[in-house]
């Protein structure tokens, strides 16, 4: 599991809630929030936003873990 994936399970998991209820917390399907906590898909920055304001976290870290500076193009 990759760090955002765990962040992303972890805010979820925290809340006992749901697949399903912090997907539609988020507005994203069951499908997407499962890829997300497996690490089999990363969110967009839209979505990281939407999981921060809804769960809370630091938007910042958690765009920093779904898409770390080593994978970052320069500029």
């Amino acid at each position: 599991m990759t760090a955002a994936a765990a962040m992303i399970r972890d805010s979820r998991v925290g809340r006992a809630l749901s697949q399903a209820a912090a997907a539609e917390i988020v507005g994203v399907t069951v499908r997407s929030w499962s890829a997300w906590e497996t690490g089999a898909a990363r969110p967009t920055l839209a979505h990281v936003r939407a999981i921060a304001d809804a769960f809370h976290i630091d938007a910042a870290a958690l765009a920093s873990a779904v898409h770390p500076p080593s994978e970052r193009t320069p500029e």
